[in-house]
Parts: C-alpha cells; structure tokens; sequence
C-alpha cells in the first residue's frame, strides 16, 4: 500500500472524492480535517467514469463517491473498483434512504454507506474503521525475512507471474501477494524501488504492450484484444491505451498496417 507523507511526515492514506455537483465536491474536500485521522485528499473526479480513470493512473486507496453521478454511478464505480482493486475501500454517499441501495452496497463488499447531509462525527468515525482494516490487513501476512536479502529474486518473481497471468482479469497487488504469501504493502514498496514504477502501472503497461502485439499481427477486434490481455471494460482499456501509446488502438493498427506496406 502506498502512501503520502502530510504534516509532521505522517504517513496518509490517500483518498478520491467523487461527486457530481461542485459545491458539494468542494465541501467534501474540507468537511474535516482529513490528515488528522491519517487521510489525504489525492484527487476529484465529477463522475464514475473520471473516478475509474483516476483509479487507474494512481495509488488510491479510499474511494469516497456520491451513488448517483452521470455516465457511471457509485454503486457500478464500486463493483469496478472492489474487482480491479480490491484493497481499495469505498465509502459510498446517498442523499437517499432507500434500502435497495445499502442492500447493493452490502452484496459488492462495501462497508462505510453514508447519508447526506454528511455527520462530522459519522464520517471520523468510518474513517477510523477504514484506518483500522488498513492497519491490521497490513499486518496480516508478515514479511519473511530472507525477502529483504533476495529483493531481485522477489521482482522477478514478481515480473514472472505478471507475464504469465497478465490476461487475469484479477490480476492485481493483492492476487500477487496472495500468490506469493508477502505483505502486499511492503511488496509495491519494493517493487516501486528499485523499477520505479508501482506493481499495478507495471502490469498496465505490460498489457498494453502484449495488446499492441494482437492489434498489429492479428484481425482480431479491438474489444477481443482487450479481453485477451485482461481489461474487463473496454472503455479502461481505451484510456489506458491512448495514455500508454498516445494514440487509440485503431489508430496504431492503421498505422502498422501503413508501416507494412511500406516495407
């Protein structure tokens, strides 16, 4: 798990807010003083599907996020999210009392549902039940100590099941911490040390590069091929390809197919 040093160096969860209406999303940014129970605002994003790309570019941690928001609501932000990232934990808002959404948040793993007006005292609250899970899933599995003497057989380990599995859709920290029985946050730490890129943007770019591979030698579907290297939205993938490649995928296989015939 990565984290943001705040005043006094304190170590800081870092949080996104999603909210569709300004005023609100601006309040929320200061409805208390988040770094004094050990969170910090990372980002806004205005709607679901901002929220997911944010998700995909940084190291989030709690997603705050209003149920109703155009393009992609809070409840579907949230089914994504706890799938792609399933240490992220979410708290989810609703201006309304309406059983059918705390019964969905309940089946998609999410424990924190929050009324609005939001409460001060309500909000701190979760939030020191969130830093509580944080801290003891940190201390879940120990790090074994000849880790610390072998971290390059630890990152290859780490690149090995990544270029094996890389077309799991569960592929992620935590399934490759699971795999390998190390603490997933000293794992991302080590990782992000010595390649200088965090696991999950390592196993991003990994995709994106096996996804250029089927677009150029292949006729298949630019849907087929984001399935095949392991997005479960095509729209993600989307995203993720033009900040990858700065192009779409239509565009680099035009492009390929022109460098073909040039040849």
């Amino acid at each position: 798990m990565k984290f943001y040093y705040g005043r006094m160096n304190k170590a800081m969860y870092k949080v996104l807010i999603a909210e569709d209406e300004p005023r609100s999303r601006e309040g929320f940014t200061r409805i208390i003083d988040w770094e004094k129970y050990g969170f910090s605002i990372a980002s806004t994003a205005k709607d679901g599907i901002e929220a997911l790309n944010i998700c995909n570019s940084q190291e989030i941690n709690l997603l705050f996020t209003d149920i109703r928001m155009p393009k992609m609501d809070g409840l579907e932000l949230s089914k994504t999210v706890k799938k792609e990232f399933p240490d992220m934990e979410v708290l989810l808002i609703s201006a309304y009392r309406e059983f059918e959404y705390a019964h969905r948040a309940i089946e998609l793993g999410v424990k924190h549902y929050l009324l609005k007006p939001i409460e001060e005292a309500k909000l701190i609250s979760a939030l020191k039940s969130i830093k509580k899970g944080f801290l003891e899933n940190q201390s879940d599995k120990p790090t074994p100590d000849y880790v610390k003497d072998c971290p390059e057989q630890l990152e290859e380990s780490i690149r090995n099941i990544i270029a094996d599995e890389y077309n799991n859709e569960n592929l992620s920290v935590s399934y490759i911490a699971d795999k390998l029985a190390y603490n997933s946050a000293y794992l991302g730490r080590a990782f992000k040390t010595t390649e200088g890129i965090s696991i999950r943007e390592y196993i991003k770019k990994h995709r994106i590069k096996q996804a250029c591979k089927l677009i150029a030698n292949t006729g298949m579907r630019i849907y087929e091929v984001s399935y095949a290297v392991g997005f479960n939205d095509v729209g993600t993938f989307y995203e993720s390809f033009r900040n990858c490649m700065g192009c779409t995928p239509a565009e680099y296989r035009e492009q390929q197919q022109l460098n073909d015939s040039q040849m």
